[in-house]
């Protein structure tokens, strides 16, 4: 059979998007020019990869076979390229990273900009996702590393197939803006918590699930006022409304507080701990690039906690 390694990517982007026109636009090609390489794909293996039910597409029983054997391929071609880079000791190629967004915002920006300056020639692809999409992407080869803060050891984080590194261990705290009554409080009860407006996290997100626990552990019940992921917009928020919000410590820049703009109290009792890991498939080959990465965010402790 004559299948070319560009059919097999156009394949598989379009298994995962699912749409012919998300797909072709990923690729950066037309509808037309990626439905003609998936028929000429279908024609050289003699099976039917795909059904359509409107614009919709979903992969056959022989189109998911199909689809693990070309994944690997795929996997097993960039592992060359990183291979040829390091023997021609010119890292290259790209780091596909996948985030949540606390360490999209605060932890890798510093990261990525130091890397740039050493290994200018590899492209950067950061995506910011959710936990429970960024360990199945590791585990088929979707992104190189992933970063994500999380309230708890989560089960998923187990699996044999998994590189796991816990590099970063910090607490949460509680923020309120200047104009707030409990500006100044370093320490409140948390009794004193109940019937307050909060900015929190989204259900289901660890942070959430933590936060829930431990204040209801006190027969105290908590008033969503309104639901977000993102830590800068919690900031903006409190900074806006006499709501309070919990977010990592070192989000939290030791300007926002000298400035006055966020104050910061913790609540006895109450304990919020939150960890970052870095995330890899554990038989994934570590060109020089990877490793450079890996070694830099691994390294970043120290100036991190600094700031905090």
């Amino acid at each position: 059979m004559n299948i070319t390694l560009s059919q097999l990517k156009i394949f598989s982007v379009v298994a995962r998007r699912c749409n012919f026109t998300k797909a072709a636009e990923e690729l950066y090609l037309t509808q037309p020019a990626v439905s003609v390489q998936i028929h000429s794909l279908e024609r050289t293996t003699g099976l039917q990869l795909f059904e359509q039910l409107g614009k919709r597409v979903s992969l056959t029983q022989a189109g998911k076979a199909f689809l693990r054997y070309a994944e690997d391929i795929i996997a097993s071609a960039e592992q060359l390229e990183s291979v040829v880079d390091d023997l021609r000791e010119t890292p290259s190629g790209q780091l596909r990273l996948a985030a949540t967004s606390t360490a999209a915002i605060h932890l890798l920006p510093a990261v990525l900009s130091s890397f740039r300056k050493n290994h200018g020639k590899t492209q950067i692809l950061l995506d910011v996702c959710k936990v429970d999409e960024i360990v199945p992407g590791i585990l088929i080869n979707t992104w190189d590393f992933g970063v994500i803060v999380s309230t708890i050891r989560r089960p998923d984080l187990s699996q044999p197939e998994l590189d796991v590194h816990e590099f970063l261990s910090d607490e949460m705290v509680f923020i309120v803006g200047r104009d707030h009554p409990w500006v100044g409080r370093s320490s409140v009860p948390v009794a004193e918590l109940a019937g307050q407006p909060f900015v929190l996290p989204k259900q289901g997100s660890d942070i959430r699930t933590i936060v829930q626990e431990e204040i209801m552990h006190h027969g105290i019940a908590i008033d969503a006022v309104m639901e977000t992921n993102n830590s800068e917009v919690m900031k903006h928020v409190v900074q806006c409304a006499p709501c309070i919000a919990i977010v990592t410590r070192w989000s939290v820049s030791g300007e926002e507080i000298e400035s006055r703009r966020l104050s910061i109290f913790r609540v006895p009792g109450v304990p919020l701990q939150c960890s970052v890991y870095l995330l890899s498939h554990r038989r994934k080959y570590q060109s020089a690039a990877l490793r450079a990465f890996s070694g830099l965010v691994l390294s970043s402790v120290s100036s991190i906690r600094q700031n905090s």
